[in-house]
């Protein structure tokens, strides 16, 4: 199956690895279009010849797919996946000499603007489900790099990126987007090598992309990183709507931890502004962690209901970064909508599955959205087949007796 560690991506079929890793954006020979001119110079004849010319539009189309497919196999072969991404982070000039490794991309400051790029990702052979790379020790005790790495980076214009990503879609047939929005204490480089871990891990159709938002990836930076996130919505309602425009039909979110908010007031301004036109691009929704009050949510959160095709929010009594989140929050005298108990339940907007026992293993057991392969399992098949909770396989109902509130737990 696709989500088994030992599956070799190599052996998927051509369209299988058209599908899983979204085409190769590198290369500036993006326009293969034939020259008008040359056209006319060396072919006089044909000047006035529109058959001619269609046929040798119709060539050229033909070839543009052929070679988006091409890319596509190779950038599979390589193990590269490819992460179109918006931030409103600041851009850092780096040193053209400096390795591409040791290079920071941006920084941690707001840039009040959405800055546009598509960056690849090389997953390591050694790579295991859900793992971004193991600890620097054991590295160095087994001798096994599984690090996964950033291997190119490059930034677009507004212009520039809907073109590619346009003809991304165009010849790849694939309309189909994962949007992944990172939590707390998180830089930049961090986000995009954990959207490639997802989009290698969950291996769906179509592209991966990434919305990053100025968080200073610092641990004790906790109110600083709320602020950010209280101010980059719109960068994110802005990029969702380039997603579209480019040929996107349909979003898949996954937000975690902190990252919830700002999806909360994204969606708040797309009901608000964009309407019920925008909201037939909108997928399934995966909120894992939020790291946003309970009474808050409550209120909020309806707003999922609405627009998505289905919600799911992941919570677990065992997460250690939400439990200071708490003490941290604590004015707001409420628990956390990702910490149970008590259990956040709500049926007609989106459905509750606790995933404590999940994380059963992990210290902080905060991203186990991403580095459990039941978890990882969950989201794929929600988003390929649509299975309510309660036809999923790995999944067990749980109701309450009185209100008749229905929440999931994995199963083992």
């Amino acid at each position: 199956g696709a989500m088994d560690p030992d599956h070799d991506h190599d052996d998927d079929d051509e369209e299988d690895a058209g599908v899983a890793v979204p085409p190769h954006a590198g290369g500036d020979d993006s326009d293969n279009g034939i020259d008008n001119e040359e056209v006319s110079i060396h072919d006089d004849d044909n000047n006035d010849d529109s058959d001619d010319y269609a046929e040798k539009e119709e060539e050229t189309e033909k070839t543009k797919m052929e070679d988006e497919a091409k890319a596509a196999q190779q950038r599979h072969q390589q193990r590269r996946v490819q992460i179109w991404y918006g931030t409103n982070r600041n851009r850092l000039s780096g040193e053209s000499t400096t390795k591409i490794e040791d290079q920071m991309f941006y920084g941690s400051e707001d840039d009040q603007r959405l800055n546009l790029g598509v960056a690849e990702v090389h997953v390591p052979k050694a790579h295991t489900v859900g793992s971004t790379g193991s600890s620097k020790l054991y590295q160095w005790i087994t001798g096994i790099d599984d690090t996964l790495r950033i291997v190119d980076d490059k930034m677009l214009d507004e212009n520039g990126f809907r073109e590619k990503l346009e003809q991304l879609c165009k010849y790849t047939k694939q309309r189909l987007a994962i949007l992944y929005v990172h939590g707390y204490r998180y830089t930049w480089k961090e986000a995009i090598v954990q959207a490639g871990q997802l989009s290698w891990d969950l291996a769906l159709p179509g592209v991966t992309a990434s919305f990053s938002w100025p968080s200073q990836g610092n641990a004790m930076r906790y109110f600083q990183d709320a602020q950010a996130a209280a101010v980059s919505h719109q960068y994110l309602v802005e990029y969702m709507q380039l997603l579209v425009e480019s040929g996107i039909d349909k979003i898949h979110v996954i937000a975690h931890s902190m990252g919830n908010r700002v999806l909360l007031s994204a969606f708040e301004q797309i009901e608000r502004e964009l309407g019920p036109e925008f909201k037939k691009h909108i997928g399934h929704l995966f909120l894992a962690a939020p790291d946003v009050g309970q009474d808050d949510f409550k209120l909020r959160s309806r707003v999922y209901g609405k627009l998505s095709d289905s919600t799911t929010m992941y919570v677990s009594a065992r997460d250690k970064a939400l439990q200071l989140s708490v003490i941290a929050n604590f004015a707001e005298l409420t628990s956390r909508a990702g910490l149970t108990p008590p259990l956040l339940v709500w049926p007609e907007f989106f459905h509750t599955i606790d995933a404590t026992l999940v994380n059963a293993m992990w210290l902080v057991a905060h991203g186990y959205f991403a580095d459990s392969e039941i978890v990882l399992r969950d989201i794929a098949e929600n988003v390929i087949n649509g299975t309510h909770p309660r036809h999923r396989k790995n999944l067990a109902e749980s109701c309450h007796p009185i209100t008749n509130h229905c929440h999931y737990e994995f199963k083992y």
